[in-house]
């Protein structure tokens, strides 16, 4: 329809105009950048409820992993000029939110300061995560770390006695922004296959886009090592390939 879509001559493209519709709005990077970029130079040519809009929309899509958290503080950067409720309510609303998941993430990164290979942190003194943040805390905090925060959660897989837990440390692992990390945690995928899913690991690293081809590369290189779990690796693995060249590997 006319009115579901405005576009400033090819530069970007804004969708859901006056949000009409009940739904979250996703771009691609570029056009998440010109968007944001357009509210920092005339923020008029987008509508007042749009400006709020992307505001939400932003934050929302990031608490969902879906856009970095990056993105969703500089939706806000335009507000220095702002005079309207609508975008201020959007961003004091969803930054409220933002301030509680970082008192939760400092906490985990103290945890993770005071970590040494002879320190053991009791229990009774370990930091508590809400269970429906975990996830993103872990996530967050190995991307935001280097080498010491990914070696503390592959530590915490090899002792954690729970199965959720274990889990969202495994899928933490391939958060990082270490290409180098991320190749570690494929060879330990065949090192220690007693502890790992192999098809988990690869299916994990290849979500990053830093590790895509990596995975692709290591499902090449270890052909006949993990043909047993073929299925379950073709499965996870070309679910994540956005690559036509690799998709005509696999056929």
């Amino acid at each position: 329809k006319k009115n579901e879509l405005i576009s400033k001559n090819g530069e970007w493209i804004l969708a859901n105009v006056n949000r009409t519709g009940y739904y979250r709005v996703n771009y691609d990077p570029e056009n998440w950048k010109r968007l944001l970029t357009q509210l920092e130079t005339d923020r008029n040519l987008i509508p007042l409820v749009n400006r709020g809009q992307l505001i939400d929309d932003a934050f929302n899509l990031a608490r969902a992993n879906l856009v970095n958290v990056t993105l969703a503080l500089d939706s806000t950067r335009f507000l220095r000029k702002e005079t309207e409720y609508i975008p201020w309510e959007a961003a004091t609303r969803n930054l409220q939110y933002f301030t509680y998941l970082r008192n939760q993430v400092e906490h985990l990164y103290d945890f993770y300061s005071n970590f040494t290979d002879d320190y053991a942190v009791p229990h009774e003194q370990a930091s508590h995560i809400h269970p429906n943040l975990r996830s993103i805390i872990y996530c967050h905090a190995v991307a935001a770390g280097g080498e010491k925060e990914w070696e503390f959660a592959w530590e915490k897989v090899q002792t954690t006695n729970s199965s959720t837990e274990k889990e969202e440390l495994l899928k933490a692992l391939s958060c990082t922004t270490k290409v180098w990390l991320l190749s570690r945690y494929l060879e330990y995928s065949l090192e220690k296959a007693d502890e790992l899913d192999v098809a988990y690991v690869v299916g994990a690293v290849a979500g990053n886009v830093l590790g895509n081809p990596l995975a692709w590369n290591f499902v090449r290189q270890h052909w006949k090592n993990i043909s047993g779990v073929l299925p379950a690796m073709l499965q996870s693995l070309t679910s994540q390939l956005f690559n036509q060249l690799q998709l005509k590997e696999v056929n």
